[in-house]
């Protein structure tokens, strides 16, 4: 018996991806993943005529390639490749960085400082944690949303993070020092200090090109920064002498 071909399935996919692009240009990195593997579980149970098959696998490996080429993605998962047509690897690629990011940000959120888990336990909403775990997932616009006008919590996060990553430059884990500060700048993008401290982590790792992008948008936001001029012109030298 042949089996029934639903052409409103084929519509849910596309719309489904339409979704995935959404999160992925808003930052919402972890959204736009689970979206996608909805839409990976999909395709593996639904028959299809031969031209919507070639026309969503088309969609299908061009999103990836968006997906692979973002660099808000390989902000939060690192550099990725992905092959054409091999969906099930994909899928199964998808639910291994659902697990890790929803671990990692459990793990995180049980090793922060008393004061900053008093201030959740506080909280007469569940904003604060919802943040935190919004950020640690790199749903960047939905943190954005669920902070809103907290003035109290966005500091709150902002300086959790920038000591975060301060901390991790110290130790010589510089990738995790430039994710810490990047999800502090990610909700609170107008404070030229937070650049000035990512500036400084990518001279620690003699980064010279990220770091002096850093230092110019910190002059960018205020351009009679002092520290930043200073170390604009201290990676201008730097830059020079090792080009």
């Amino acid at each position: 018996m042949a089996e029934v071909i639903n052409r409103d399935d084929v519509v849910w996919i596309s719309r489904k991806l339409d979704d995935c692009k959404k999160n992925l240009q808003n930052s919402n990195i972890y959204s736009c993943i689970s979206c996608f593997k909805q839409v990976l579980e999909k395709i593996g149970t639904t028959p299809m005529l031969p031209s919507d098959t070639r026309e969503i696998v088309k969609e299908i490996n061009g999103f990836q390639m968006q997906l692979s080429l973002s660099k808000s993605f390989r902000d939060v998962y690192g550099p990725v490749t992905f092959r054409d047509n091999e969906f099930d690897t994909t899928l199964d690629f998808m639910n291994q960085l659902i697990i890790l990011k929803e671990e990692e940000a459990r793990e995180l959120f049980s090793q922060l400082d008393d004061d900053f888990r008093q201030f959740v336990s506080a909280s007469p909403q569940k904003n604060t944690q919802e943040a935190f775990l919004a950020l640690e997932k790199g749903d960047f616009s939905s943190a954005q949303e669920i902070i809103g006008e907290d003035e109290e919590l966005c500091s709150r996060l902002v300086d959790l993070y920038n000591s975060m990553g301060i901390k991790s430059r110290k130790d010589g884990d510089y990738d995790r020092a430039i994710t810490h500060v990047k999800k502090a700048i990610s909700i609170q993008p107008q404070d030229e200090h937070l650049y000035y401290n990512l500036a400084r982590i990518h001279i620690e790792r003699s980064d010279w090109e990220e770091a002096n992008i850093a230092v110019d948008m910190a002059l960018s936001i205020d351009p009679d920064f002092e520290a930043g001029k200073k170390l604009k012109n201290y990676i201008a030298g730097k830059g020079t002498s090792n080009s």
